[in-house]
């Protein structure tokens, strides 16, 4: 897990590098901050319960001289998955169950800007696991990134809004959704079960370049 959070801080790095290099260009580069209110579908516990970071650095490219339509990819560390305070049996165990999945996050959306303010886009993202705490019962499991519970890779789809602050503060409000199973279980009853990432992201994006990037597009026209 170090190594994967050392490449991921030496990928922000190099993104916020690039956009000084290339700041006289159309490319901006932006900051994300926030955290993911996260369930695991299949798990038989209900609810957004779990809080995790949500992390990283992205480019943001215009595709049209308006500046209406763009692109964007992300660099993120992510943590999502499920949480229960309580069992349905009074066992005084606590938490009745915890699984933190821990990711490194490359999202690629394609969005629409509205008069400077409101965006909107759609998009999918390619996780890979580099950690898992899980705890059920009130006890630690052995699950891990090497164990057969979880697969490292989630392919999911996002929707994405954002809405300006202030100059190059924004909101970011973001659902995300996995494609395919991220692991199975077991459950006496039900028996095997898929299991499923369902995430939704509240974080301020700090954009770098805007201004420069529109100036940049307007000395094409």
């Amino acid at each position: 897990m170090k190594k994967t959070l050392r490449f991921i801080f030496l990928g922000i790095f190099f993104i916020l590098a690039s956009v000084h290099m290339l700041q006289a260009q159309r490319i901006r580069g932006a900051l994300f901050a926030g955290t993911n209110v996260s369930q695991i579908d299949g798990d038989n516990l209900y609810g957004f319960h779990k809080w995790g970071a949500n992390l990283g650095a992205g480019v943001i490219v215009p595709l049209n001289k308006k500046s209406t339509f763009f692109a964007s990819m992300e660099l993120l560390y992510s943590q999502k998955g499920s949480y229960e305070e309580f069992s349905p049996v009074d066992t005084g165990a606590s938490p009745y169950y915890k699984a933190t999945l821990n990711y490194a996050q490359i999202p690629f959306l394609l969005f629409y800007e509205d008069h400077k303010i409101v965006s909107g886009g759609i998009g999918f993202a390619w996780s890979r696991l580099v950690g898992v705490d899980e705890i059920e019962g009130g006890r630690q499991t052995a699950s891990s990134v090497e164990s057969s519970i979880f697969k490292k890779n989630d392919f999911s789809i996002m929707v994405d809004v954002r809405f300006r602050l202030y100059k190059q503060l924004k909101f970011n409000a973001r659902y995300e959704y996995s494609l395919a199973p991220i692991g199975t279980k077991i459950y006496p009853v039900d028996g095997p079960v898929t299991l499923k990432n369902n995430v939704l992201t509240l974080r301020l994006i700090w954009v770098f370049n805007e201004k420069i990037s529109e100036e940049a597009l307007n000395d094409k026209r």
